[in-house]
């Protein structure tokens, strides 16, 4: 157990989930895009009039609607754990943690 007067500092794990998720908003619009040039060019008639033309079309929209619900939901987890953990630790917490999140969990 800590020390009641022991000083809370950055707990590492949110501090991580943070850069996670801001690194996550700058890649989100991509992944969730990834498919649109291929989208637009099959609604645009690049491919068309044959029975298998209108299968890829419906396989790609449904990539394209799968990968958009994936990366929404891969924001919405990292969300819950943010709000779920504490932003501020004991510093013998803290230590723990970085030690477990650096993969030494021999202390």
């Amino acid at each position: 157990m800590s020390d009641p007067e022991e000083a809370l500092v950055p707990n590492p794990v949110y501090v991580d989930l943070q850069l996670l998720r801001h690194t996550l908003d700058q890649l989100a619009p991509d992944m969730s895009e990834a498919l649109s040039d291929a989208m637009k060019q099959m609604e645009s008639g690049a491919w068309r009039g044959r029975t298998t033309a209108a299968a890829f079309e419906a396989e790609l929209t449904g990539h394209h609607q799968w990968l958009r619900s994936a990366v929404d939901t891969i924001l919405g987890h990292i969300d819950d754990r943010i709000r779920t953990t504490e932003p501020e630790v004991p510093e013998s917490e803290a230590a723990a943690l970085q030690m477990l999140l650096d993969g030494n969990s021999g202390y």
